[in-house]
C-alpha cells in the first residue's frame, strides 16, 4: 500500500499536519481537564459542606429547644407538682411535634414526671446522659439501638436549675429519629444529588451508618470495614478537603465532619457518594467535543491532502498507465499535460521512446505469433547456462507449468517444479545434446501419469544475436504423434483379435460335437440311476451346459453379442450349487470357506452368465490363496437402490495397481496357462445385465470383488422366462 507515490505523499502530509494538531489538542484538553476536574471536586465538596451545616444547625435548634424548656418557671420551682409539670410538657409537645414524650428526673435519678405513666419511678441514675446533665451541661447522645425499645434512638438531656443555680432535676425529651432522617433526605434532594445518581449518609466514629436513604443499612452495616478504611482516613480526607475515589465501585465520595458544639460532642461524618460517570459527565462531554472537532478537522485535512496528492500524482499515474498499455501492445495517444514542467519533459521523452519500441516490436510480432499458435511445443535452452529463454503456449499445456515459472530458470529448477518436464527431459535425454551442433530428430515415448504418449523431438542449434559463429542456444520442437502410434497399436490389436476369433470359432466347433455326445450319455445314465447320486448327474449335465455356453462365448469373441436367456433366479441357490463344485478343490488346497447369505429377493438375470462370471472370480481367488487362507462369499440386499450384491473375498496374494488397471483387458493374464478371456468375459456379461463389478485389492492382503445386479434389469432384445432357477 505504501509503495505508491500517492500513498507516500498522502501519509507524509497527514503526519505533518495531524501530529502537531494532536499535540496542541492534547495540551489544551489536559489543561481544561484539570480545571474542570477541580470545579467538579469543588462542587461535590460544596454540597457536602452545605448538608453538614444544615445538620449542625438542626442539632443546635434541638439544643436550643431543650434549653428553652429547662428555663420554664414551673420546672424551676421545687414545689411544683407532678400535674403542673405535665401541663408544661403538654404545651411543649404541642409546639414541637418531633418529640413524643418528656421526662423529669429528680437528682436521685428517679423519674418524677412523664407523659407515659409507666415510666414514672424508673431509675436512670446510671445513664450517661443523666450524669452529664446532672453536672449542669446539656447533652445529645449518638444514635444507637436501644436495648429496651430495640430500635434506633437519639437521647437528649438538659439540667434544670433553681434560683440558686443548683440542679434540681434533669429533663429528657423522647426525640423522633425519623425526623433527622427526613430532614436528611430533604437536604439531599434539595441539592439535586439524585441527578448525579448520588446519595448522602451519616457515619459515627465507629464507622456505623446512622443515617442513610436505605434504612436497612442503618446501624447494621459498618462503612469502615466494607471499604477498608479507618476513622483517621475520614478525618484526614475531611480536613484536607480531598475526594475519595472508589475504583472497584466506580464511585466518588466527599466527607465533611460535623462540628462539635455545646451539648454535642459526637464524631459524626457526612458522606456524599455519587456515580463517577455521572459526576464526570461534563468531562466526558468535553472529550466528545474534542473528538468531534478533531474528526471534522481530520476530514477536512484528509480531503485537502487527498486532492493535493492527486494533483501531484495524477500526471505520473497517466504516464504509468500509458506505459502499461504500451507494454501489452496497445497503441497510446500523445500525452499532453499542462500540470508542471517536469511532467511535460517526461511525456515528451516517453513518446519518443515508445515510437522506437513500436517499430522494433512489429518486427517480432509475426515470429512470436507463429510460435504461439503452432500445435508443436517449442522452447529454447541456453547451452552455456542451461536457462530456458523461450517457452511457448503448447509447452505450458504439455508440462502443466506457466512460462513465468520457466523463463530465465535453469533446466534443473524447472524439473523440480514440474514432474512432467522432468519425465520428458529424462525420456528425451536432451541434456546430452547441449554440446553437439548437428541437428537431430528422434522419437520419444513419454509416460504422463497412467497414459503413454509418443512425441517426435527435433533439436536445432541457434546462433548468438551478437555473433553468428557462436552457437549459443538449443531449440527443441516437440510434435505429438501419439494418435498415429495409437492407431497403429489398435490396428495390430484388431488383427490379433481377428486371428484369435477365427481360431476360437474353429476350436469351439470341434469341441461342441464330443460335448453333445457326453451330455446325451449322462442323461441316459441319469434316467437309469434312481438313487442318491441322481442329483450329481443333474449337476454334471448343468456343468456340461455351462461348458457349452463358454464355447458359445468363445464364438462371441469373433461374433456380435448373443442374446441372453433371462430367468427369475434365486441367487443363494445359484451360489450354493456353484460352491458344491468347488468343495473338493478347496479341501485339496487346505482352504476355508465362509458364506453369509442374506435373504434377497428373486431377480431376473441370465443365471448361466452370472454363474460363469462368479466361477471365473472364484477360480482366480482359489489359485491366489495358500493353505489356511479363507474364501468368503456373501449376498446383500440394497433396499434403497433396489439391487442385490454378491461379495467374493479372498485372503490371497492380492494384485498390484498395474494388474488392476488391465484386469478387464482381453487376453491379459498373469498365469502361465491362462487365456486372458475369463475376467474380460465376466466384466462384459455382468455389464450386459446392467450390473457392475467393483474390485478392491492390495498386495499381500487379498482381493474383494463386488458384483451388483439390479433386481429388475431392462435388457433390450433379451429372452425373459418366468421359470425359477
Amino acid at each position: 500500500m505504501f509503495k505508491t507515490l500517492r500513498a507516500k505523499l498522502f501519509v507524509f502530509f497527514l503526519l505533518t499536519t495531524f501530529i502537531p494538531l494532536l499535540f496542541v489538542s492534547y495540551i489544551s484538553y489536559q489543561s481544561q481537564k484539570q480545571e474542570l476536574t477541580k470545579q467538579i471536586e469543588h462542587s461535590l465538596l460544596s454540597h457536602s459542606n452545605y448538608i453538614a451545616a444544615e445538620i449542625q444547625q438542626l442539632l443546635l435548634e434541638q439544643i436550643s429547644n431543650l434549653n428553652y424548656l429547662a428555663t420554664n418557671s414551673v420546672l424551676k420551682d421545687p414545689s411544683a407538682t407532678n400535674e403542673e409539670i405535665k401541663l408544661q410538657f403538654e404545651s411543649f409537645l404541642e409546639i414541637y411535634e418531633i418529640y413524643s414524650d418528656v421526662i423529669f428526673v429528680k437528682p436521685d435519678g428517679r423519674v418524677f414526671t412523664s407523659m407515659i405513666d409507666i415510666v414514672v419511678g424508673w431509675d436512670f441514675s446510671s445513664r450517661k446522659w443523666f450524669e452529664i446533665a446532672k453536672e449542669g451541661e446539656s447533652y445529645i447522645s449518638d444514635i444507637y439501638i436501644s436495648p429496651v425499645l430495640e430500635e434506633p434512638i437519639l437521647v437528649m438531656a438538659a439540667p434544670v436549675f433553681n434560683a440558686q443555680k443548683e440542679v434540681i432535676g434533669v429533663i429528657s425529651p423522647s426525640f423522633n429519629v425519623n425526623y433527622i432522617w427526613d430532614k436528611f433526605h430533604t437536604f439531599t434532594y434539595h441539592e439535586q444529588m439524585a441527578s448525579l445518581k448520588g446519595y448522602a449518609y451519616l457515619l459515627n466514629k465507629n464507622g456505623d451508618i446512622i443515617a442513610h436513604p436505605d434504612q436497612n443499612k442503618i446501624l447494621t452495616e459498618n462503612y469502615f470495614q466494607k471499604n477498608n478504611l479507618i476513622a483517621a482516613d475520614i478525618v484526614s480526607l475531611s480536613r484536607e478537603r480531598n475526594i475519595f475515589y472508589d475504583k472497584e465501585a466506580k464511585e466518588v465520595t466527599a466527607y465533611t465532619q460535623i462540628e462539635k458544639n455545646n451539648g454535642f460532642d459526637n464524631d459524626w461524618f457526612l458522606a456524599i457518594t455519587v456515580s463517577k460517570s455521572a459526576l464526570f459527565a461534563p468531562l466526558l462531554n468535553l472529550f466528545k467535543n474534542y473528538v468531534i472537532i478533531m474528526g471534522c478537522v481530520s476530514i477536512i485535512i484528509t480531503i485537502a491532502v487527498f486532492q493535493f496528492s492527486k494533483y501531484i500524482v495524477s500526471p505520473v499515474e497517466k504516464l504509468v498507465a500509458a506505459t502499461s498499455e504500451f507494454a501489452v501492445g496497445k497503441s497510446i495517444p500523445p500525452l499532453v499535460n499542462q500540470s508542471y514542467k517536469e511532467i511535460e519533459r517526461l511525456n515528451g521523452t516517453f513518446t519518443a521512446m515508445t515510437k522506437k519500441l513500436a517499430e522494433r516490436e512489429s518486427g517480432h510480432k509475426k515470429s512470436t505469433l507463429i510460435l504461439e499458435t503452432t500445435d508443436n511445443g517449442i522452447f529454447i535452452i541456453n547451452k552455456r547456462t542451461t536457462k530456458i529463454t523461450m517457452f511457448n503456449r503448447m509447452c505450458e499445456e504439455m508440462f502443466a507449468i506457466s512460462r513465468e515459472e520457466v523463463i530465465n530458470f535453469s533446466v534443473d529448477d524447472v524439473m523440480r517444479k514440474s514432474t512432467h518436464f522432468q519425465e520428458f527431459v529424462s525420456s528425451s535425454q536432451i541434456m546430452n545434446y547441449l554440446e553437439k551442433e548437428t541437428p537431430k530428430k528422434y522419437e520419444v515415448q513419454w509416460q504422463i501419469g497412467k497414459k503413454c504418449w509418443y512425441y517426435l523431438v527435433s533439436l536445432t542449434t541457434l546462433p548468438s544475436l551478437d555473433n553468428n559463429d557462436l552457437q549459443e542456444e538449443l531449440l527443441i520442437m516437440i510434435s505429438d504423434i501419439s494418435d498415429k502410434r495409437q492407431m497403429e497399436l489398435e490396428l495390430v490389436h484388431s488383427e490379433k483379435l481377428k486371428v484369435v476369433g477365427e481360431m476360437s470359432a474353429g476350436l469351439a466347433h470341434e469341441i461342441r460335437n464330443p460335448i453333445a455326445t457326453i451330455r446325451g450319455f449322462i442323461q441316459l445314465f441319469s434316467q437309469e440311476e434312481m438313487g442318491s447320486k441322481k442329483s450329481y448327474f443333474d449337476i454334471i449335465i448343468k456343468e456340461i451346459d455351462r461348458v457349452n455356453y463358454i464355447v458359445t462365448d468363445l464364438l462371441n469373441v469373433a461374433k456380435s453379442k448373443s442374446k441372453g436367456e433371462y430367468r427369475q433366479t434365486n441367487i443363494q441357490l445359484l451360489l450354493e450349487e456353484m460352491l458344491v463344485l468347488e468343495t473338493s478343490h478347496l479341501k485339496n488346497k487346505g482352504l476355508n470357506l465362509v458364506t453369509e447369505f442374506e435373504t434377497v429377493p428373486l431377480i431376473f438375470i441370465d443365471p448361466l452368465k452370472v454363474k460363469q462370471a462368479c466361477m471365473n472370480i472364484i477360480q482366480n481367488a482359489i489359485e491366489a490363496m495358500d493353505v489356511g487362507d479363507t474364501l468368503f462369499v456373501a449376498t446383500k440386499h440394497l433396499t434403497e437402490e433396489n439391487k442385490v450384491c454378491i461379495y467374493i473375498k479372498d485372503t490371497g496374494i492380492g494384485m498390484d495397481p498395474q494388474t488392476l488397471e488391465k484386469l478387464r483387458t482381453p487376453f491379459f493374464t498373469t498365469k502361465d496357462t491362462g487365456t486372458g478371456l475369463g475376467m474380460s468375459t465376466s466384466f462384459r456379461v455382468i455389464e450386459e445385465m446392467q450390473g457392475t463389478i467393483d474390485v478392491l485389492s492390495e498386495e499381500g492382503k487379498g482381493s474383494t470383488f463386488t458384483i451388483t445386479l439390479p433386481i429388475i434389469p431392462v435388457c433390450k432384445g433379451s429372452n425373459i422366462k418366468e421359470n425359477g432357477h
